[in-house]
């Protein structure tokens, strides 16, 4: 259902591509800020209590310690995510 591949990672910044094909489990990244941007396929993404309807160009960032999950909407196929964690040195 979720399938993840290691981009880069420099510093304090990792980058990876995530093709989501149904939901992607409600998740928080303690210690990190995550950045996703939708590449192809429209979802919902819910932060806390709060849901935004999100299709490719759309940007979001989800503040440390926040926790969140994406599920596909409509009949588009996967979601494509590329998504920046920023936080502890990655490795």
């Amino acid at each position: 259902p979720v399938a993840e591949r290691q981009l880069g990672c420099s510093g304090a910044t990792s980058s990876r591509l995530i093709r989501v094909n149904d939901s992607l489990a409600v998740h928080n990244h303690a210690d990190a800020d995550e950045v996703l941007y939708i590449i192809a396929g429209e979802a919902t993404l819910k932060l806390g209590d709060k849901e935004q309807n999100l299709s490719p160009g759309w940007f979001a960032l989800v503040p440390r310690g926040m926790a969140h999950s994406l599920t596909r909407r409509g009949r588009s196929g996967p979601i494509l995510i590329l998504s920046s964690v920023s936080g502890p040195p990655c490795q």
